[in-house]
């Protein structure tokens, strides 16, 4: 997945949350840039990647930099999906000096974390070699999963659920306080809802029940490859399959082969390693 065929993130979605995050690093001042740094000076600085990545985030960290210095210049060298080498330059900035050095902490925060998530999503997705469709979860860091969904996609992945609202997804505890599986589905449907509807099944004896109340689809969690194969073998024609719980990259590969339709992988987006960049800064000459 190239960053040209990448929708972009909208705006609305992050602006507050930047605003938010340079709030919470600024408080009442930057002291030390405000003692070392005139306030006319102006500066040119270049974002560059310090390990092999998947970019994601670029155009949060552009904003950081706008919304400390509207007057910002920005000259794009990489695009979110792109596979990038350590060295290579993201993007440059030229602006205020106050402002591009008060606001490149949080802007590399956005970016570090971003391409961490698309880096291990795009091994999660080349791992699996077409098999299987990846998904993320709702396991993100609060506030901040539209940035974690976004960096997903810019690496192949496929956003599952965006909140609890997008579908239905009738996992363990909801089967235990409804009293059954076949009793949860049944309520379902009796509240009319007509989209496609998950069972999470953690046994053949949950698969058998989800398969009588023609569930669309299995979420078989924490289930051995055995019990996997046979779970799709049970609902072949009948049944969607998707695999979930404590997937690595690792075994990813063994359960592809067994062909289910989706496999959904937390730690895409709950253990992904931060990316490390770097943000140097210069004076800027070109206006002498």
């Amino acid at each position: 997945v190239k960053g040209e065929a990448l929708l972009p993130l909208d705006p609305s979605l992050y602006r507050e949350t930047v605003r938010r995050a340079l709030t919470e690093d600024i408080r009442s001042g930057d002291v030390t840039t405000a003692a070392t740094v005139s306030p006319d000076l102006r500066a040119v600085g270049e974002v560059v990647c310090g390990a092999p990545c998947v970019l994601a985030g670029l155009e949060v960290a552009v904003e950081t930099f706008l919304q400390l210095d509207p007057t910002v210049h920005v000259s794009r060298l990489r695009l979110d999906g792109d596979q990038c080498a350590a060295g290579d330059e993201v993007f440059r900035v030229a602006g205020l000096g106050r402002a591009l050095l008060t606001a490149e902490r949080t802007a590399l925060n956005f970016l570090q974390r971003m391409s961490g998530v698309a880096t291990l999503t795009r091994r999660c997705v080349a791992t699996v070699k077409g098999r299987t469709i990846v998904l993320d979860t709702r396991k993100t860091i609060p506030t901040l999963r539209a940035l974690d969904k976004y960096a997903v996609r810019a690496s192949g992945g496929v956003n599952h659920r965006m909140a609890l609202d997008d579908a239905i997804l009738i996992k363990d505890n909801h089967i235990a306080l409804a009293g059954s599986i076949s009793e949860a589905v049944a309520r379902v449907k009796r509240v009319g809802h007509t989209g496609l509807v998950t069972v999470e099944v953690q046994n053949l004896s949950d698969v058998a029940q989800a398969i009588e109340s023609r569930a669309d689809v299995l979420l078989a969690d924490n289930m051995d490859r055995a019990e996997i194969e046979e779970t799709i073998r049970l609902t072949r024609g009948v049944a969607k399959v998707e695999v979930s719980g404590g997937l690595t990259v690792d075994r990813l590969e063994e359960v592809a082969v067994s062909g289910p339709e989706y496999v959904s992988i937390g730690a895409m987006t709950h253990s992904a390693q931060a990316v490390d960049f770097s943000f140097d800064l210069n004076v800027d000459n070109s206006l002498k």
